[in-house]
């Protein structure tokens, strides 16, 4: 029975994660699902540790067409999210970073995410590295 109440405060967690990631995205989250996160935290996680990263990259690693991570980093520049930047041949090819409305919101779901799974991130640190 033990392992019964992890598995559910687990999930309930999860549930509430997803939660604070609609109530901080809002319609582009709950529109447009997890990709939207996922593109979100590898363009933060590549920004963190220095690396140029363009939509091609985003591609490849979250498994999505080219033509599919157009559309949704469009979408994301267009809530101002993210950015493109460098003159390219290629909307794929500009590299791409999160906008301070990007980190913002990013670092914020992180820290209610974290109060949410009892564990401590101090986003203040990450958040210093756009600044």
């Amino acid at each position: 029975m033990k392992d019964t109440e992890q598995t559910k405060s687990a999930l309930l967690s999860i549930r509430k994660i997803e939660k604070i990631k609609i109530s901080v995205l809002g319609e582009c989250y709950s529109t447009l699902g997890n990709v939207v996160w996922q593109i979100l935290c590898e363009i933060y996680l590549r920004t963190i540790d220095g690396v140029d990263f363009s939509g091609r990259d985003l591609a490849q690693s979250i498994f999505l067409t080219e033509s599919l991570t157009m559309r949704f980093t469009a979408v994301l520049e267009a809530e101002g999210l993210i950015e493109s930047s460098g003159e390219t041949v290629s909307e794929l090819d500009g590299h791409l970073s999160l906008t301070e409305l990007g980190v913002l919101k990013v670092s914020q779901i992180i820290a209610e995410s974290a109060n949410e799974s009892s564990h401590e991130i101090d986003t203040r640190e990450a958040r210093a590295f756009f600044e």
